[in-house]
């Protein structure tokens, strides 16, 4: 999980922790290719979780 803490002067949630990037999934698409298309759309980073295994 990758967390960023909200900008001081932003009007709403100021400097409170929050997700970096999130959504649901698209029809057809597992929660594996959510992530990665997530991650893409708001960090721009690349991401492979194929070799990822949760535990």
């Amino acid at each position: 999980m990758l967390i960023q803490q909200r900008f001081k002067k932003r009007k709403t949630w100021s400097g409170l922790w929050d997700m970096s990037a999130g959504d649901s999934a698209l029809m057809k698409e597992t929660s594996y290719m959510a992530a990665e298309r997530e991650v893409y759309e708001e960090l721009g980073i690349q991401l492979s979780l194929k070799d990822i295994r949760l535990f």
